[in-house]
C-alpha cells in the first residue's frame, strides 16, 4: 500500500513539473515577442530621424550654394523646356541627331531615286519596240504613157520597119510623158497626125504620135505622168491609138526594152 502511494505521488510530481516547463516556455516566448517589437519600433524612429536630418542638410546645402552665385544669376536657374526631359540641352546630342536624320534623308533621296530607275526600267520594258520603218521603194525615173494594151510592137511590120509600139487606148484617154523633159515640138507632122515630141536630155526623145488633141506647147516642160495629149487617130492610122517612139541621138529604139531596162514594169 506505501508502494502504491509511493507511486502515485512520483507521477503528480512529474505532471507539475511538466507545467511549470510549459508555462516558463510560454513566458519567455511572449517575452521574445516583445523584445522583438521594441527593437523594431527603436529602428523605425532611428531611419525616420535620419532621413529627417538629412533633408534638412541637403536644403542648407542648397541655400548655401545658390547664395554663392554671384549677381542676377542666383534668381536665373535653369528651367528645361519639356517638361518630359529635365536634362540640359546636349550639343553633341543634337549633332548626333542631326546626323542621323541627314542619313535618313539621303536614304530616302536613294530609295527614291531607286524607285524612279525601277519605275522607268518598267516603263521601257513595257514599250513595245517601234516598228522599223518599211524600206523605201525607189520609183523607176521613167513610165509607159498608157496602161491600156500593147497592139504592136518595135521591128518589122508589113514589109516595112516599125520604129515604135502601139497602145490600143481609148478615143480621148490621156496621153502621159513618160519621163521628165522639155517639149520641142507639138503640131502636124505627116504620118504621126498631130504629133509631140519631148527632149529628156544626155541625147534622148520620145515621140507621141496620132493624138486628138495637144495639151502643152513647144519649150515647155513636162513631168513624167504628166498629161500632154489626148488619143486619137490623126495621120496613117487605122483606128485610135498611141504611137510611141524612143530616139537616141536622132536613131529609133525598141522602145519597150529600153523602159524594161530602166525597171519599168512593161
Amino acid at each position: 500500500m506505501a508502494k502504491h502511494q509511493t507511486r502515485s505521488d512520483n507521477e503528480k510530481d512529474q505532471k507539475d513539473n511538466l507545467r511549470i516547463r510549459a508555462f516558463l516556455r510560454h513566458r519567455l516566448m511572449n517575452r521574445d515577442r516583445n523584445t522583438w517589437r521594441i527593437v523594431a519600433a527603436a529602428l523605425t524612429a532611428v531611419v525616420i530621424t535620419g532621413s529627417s536630418i538629412a533633408y534638412a542638410s541637403t536644403g542648407s546645402d542648397n541655400a548655401q550654394e545658390q547664395a554663392s552665385i554671384p549677381g542676377d544669376a542666383a534668381h536665373h536657374t535653369y528651367k528645361p523646356q519639356d517638361d518630359t526631359d529635365p536634362t540640359p540641352p546636349n550639343d553633341e546630342a543634337e549633332d548626333e541627331e542631326e546626323k542621323e536624320d541627314d542619313k535618313d534623308d539621303e536614304k530616302s533621296k536613294s530609295d527614291d531615286e531607286k524607285s524612279k530607275d525601277s519605275s522607268e526600267g518598267d516603263d521601257s520594258a513595257e514599250k513595245k519596240p517601234e516598228p522599223s520603218p518599211e524600206p523605201e521603194v525607189n520609183e523607176p525615173d521613167w513610165q509607159l504613157p498608157s496602161s491600156a494594151r500593147i497592139s504592136s510592137q518595135f521591128g518589122q511590120r508589113w514589109g516595112t520597119m516599125h520604129n515604135g509600139a502601139d497602145f490600143a487606148a481609148n478615143m480621148g484617154s490621156d496621153v502621159s510623158a513618160i519621163g521628165d523633159g522639155t517639149v520641142t515640138f507639138t503640131g502636124w507632122n505627116g504620118g504621126f497626125g498631130q504629133l509631140v515630141i519631148i527632149d529628156h536630155g544626155n541625147g534622148v526623145t520620145s515621140y507621141y504620135g496620132h493624138n486628138s488633141q495637144l495639151n502643152v506647147s513647144e519649150g515647155q516642160s513636162v513631168s513624167k505622168g504628166e498629161t500632154i495629149a489626148a488619143v486619137g487617130s490623126t495621120g496613117d492610122s487605122t483606128g485610135p491609138h498611141i504611137h510611141l517612139e524612143i530616139r537616141i541621138n536622132g536613131e529609133p529604139t525598141d522602145p519597150l526594152a529600153w523602159l524594161r531596162e530602166r525597171d519599168v514594169d512593161v
